[in-house]
């Protein structure tokens, strides 16, 4: 009982700390979805059709006028069929020159989501830049462990630059962009792409990233109860995605970016991560590797965040406040042509 009681206590403490706004919102997907939100559904399979759903409805909801979309399919050439994607783009571009690009890839601990799941972030992407965005349906684990999802992101990235005409964009000025399990994706085609000598991006933008697969941090463990994602559902997922042989390859500190040692020579990066998210330790971890390793990199912790804080309340302060640092850094990085060309 007084065990019960000290986790009561902890995890009231935990929720005090939340920002208000959040917390109310949070509390609603909660109550709507079960106990432990996604994260308490402990089948993949009916935790994707869960997410699936939801992502549908939320995209639904979301049209802005102000930006085009329009779906493609690129071959893939490896029998694995194709692979979609989804270009966004202003809906005003007049005679502009050559647009920045950003490679987008979702979220869903690296087993959920598709081309509906960040609908509204992905146009605010576009809109608020401006700039074209390329959303990738990357394939999911288990059916398609590593490197399926990164091999995706980079045929995306090749496509893009045999296609920079058509879709009027700057290759100079492609940024990768990951949330969550997305981050892992992009934060790994980083890595292969240096590890291949390929010259494919200038930024990379980690939100709230997924980078470690021991799931051994501080945070890990105490961000507990909050009905956010789970280091329950981490684990799970991790175990989904790196198969025996990737776990004793050198191929793992590609798949599992926090195992990296040698950071030199990556895009400079922006990481942001809730105060009160599982995923705060590695990624505040990883940007102080990538600074030791003279990358630049902008780091923001925000208090009272949770892991995907501004999903739980678009309209909050909170999520106003993260995006506008978002788009600033992403306007401030590819903005300059001529000064990336240079560097």
């Amino acid at each position: 009982m007084l065990q019960s009681d000290s986790k009561s206590q902890q995890l009231e403490l935990l929720r005090s700390r939340v920002d208000p706004e959040v917390l109310m919102g949070l509390d609603s997907y909660v109550a709507a979805v079960g106990p432990g939100g996604l994260s308490g559904v402990s089948d993949i399979a009916a935790r994707r059709k869960l997410y699936a759903d939801m992502m549908k409805q939320r995209s639904a909801a979301v049209h802005d006028p102000d930006v085009t979309r329009s779906d493609c399919v690129l071959p893939r050439g490896d029998g694995y069929g194709s692979l979609a994607i989804r270009i966004y783009g202003p809906a005003q571009r007049g005679q502009a020159a050559a647009l920045p690009a950003v490679l987008h890839l979702h979220g869903g601990g690296l087993v959920m989501g598709n081309l509906d799941g960040d609908t509204a972030a992905v146009q605010r992407l576009a809109r608020e830049v401006p700039c074209v965005v390329i959303s990738v349906d990357y394939r999911l684990a288990p059916e398609h462990p590593f490197p399926a999802a990164v091999e995706d992101a980079l045929l995306a990235a090749h496509w893009i630059f045999a296609n920079a005409h058509t879709l009027g964009v700057d290759t100079r000025r492609l940024a990768v962009y990951g949330a969550s399990a997305g981050a892992t994706i992009a934060s790994g085609a980083t890595l292969m792409a240096r590890a291949e000598s390929l010259e494919l991006f200038a930024f990379q933008m980690l939100v709230y990233p997924m980078l470690d697969d021991r799931s051994n941090s501080r945070s890990s463990h105490d961000i507990v109860g909050l009905g956010t994602w789970s280091r329950e559902a981490n684990c799970q997922s991790w175990d989904a995605y790196l198969t025996e042989e990737i776990r004793n390859s050198t191929s793992l500190a590609i798949a599992a970016p926090a195992r990296q040692v040698d950071m030199s020579q990556l895009p400079p990066a922006y990481i942001e991560v809730g105060e009160l998210d599982l995923f705060r330790d590695e990624a505040i971890g990883y940007a102080a590797r990538l600074l030791e390793h003279r990358v630049p990199t902008e780091l923001h912790v925000y208090p009272g965040g949770v892991h995907g804080s501004e999903n739980w309340a678009p309209q909050s302060e909170l999520a106003g406040r993260l995006w506008a640092y978002r788009t600033s850094a992403l306007r401030r990085v590819l903005g300059d042509s001529a000064r990336l060309t240079q560097s």
